[in-house]
């Protein structure tokens, strides 16, 4: 197996608020909603410590390699896609985390750049199944939605479905 060091720099350009609202690098204080935002970078240039910026050396299986949901390609060096929870490449458009939280790939400028766009945090989770059309809008449901699953009342968070109470049901027969 190839071995490749690659040196990853991430730098941050702005913040975004749990309802998706872009904040700007080197605001103070933004007020959203009754919650406070700051998007400083607080970092010291002369500390590596937490910058972003680390070696790494990975094996590449069959030139590729994933790192946080995106998929690299090593010849390339570029970034082709994002892995669903099956493992599955998305090269473009919706796929579902662990926690059917709802995301979007997008590759830009040519591999270079990529996003993933959490629909969970911000707007949805996914409800459908392994064989179900994830783009179906009817398989997605609006973050702080509260349905029923078998005996589980569940709800849509910023982290994906989570289970807020279980029923019992007790049956009671009478003599009459």
């Amino acid at each position: 197996m190839e071995k490749l060091l690659f040196r990853v720099k991430l730098q941050v350009l702005n913040c975004v608020t749990d309802l998706g609202t872009v904040v700007p690098l080197g605001t103070n204080s933004f007020v959203e909603d009754g919650t406070e935002y700051s998007c400083m970078n607080n970092q010291d240039d002369n500390d590596d410590f937490g910058s972003g910026v680390e070696d790494r050396t990975d094996e590449c299986n069959n030139g590729e390699y994933v790192l946080n949901n995106f998929v690299f390609s090593c010849p390339k060096k570029r970034i082709i896609g994002c892995v669903d929870k099956n493992g599955n490449v998305v090269y473009k458009g919706y796929f579902v985390l662990s926690n059917d939280q709802l995301n979007y790939c997008r590759i830009v400028n040519r591999g270079m750049n990529a996003e993933i766009l959490y629909k969970g945090r911000i707007l949805g989770c996914y409800v459908g199944g392994a064989h179900d059309n994830i783009n179906n809008q009817s398989f997605h449901k609006p973050k702080d939605a509260e349905w029923i699953i078998g005996n589980a009342d569940v709800r849509c968070t910023a982290h994906g479905i989570q289970t807020l109470r279980f029923f019992s049901f007790v049956l009671l027969f009478h003599r009459f």
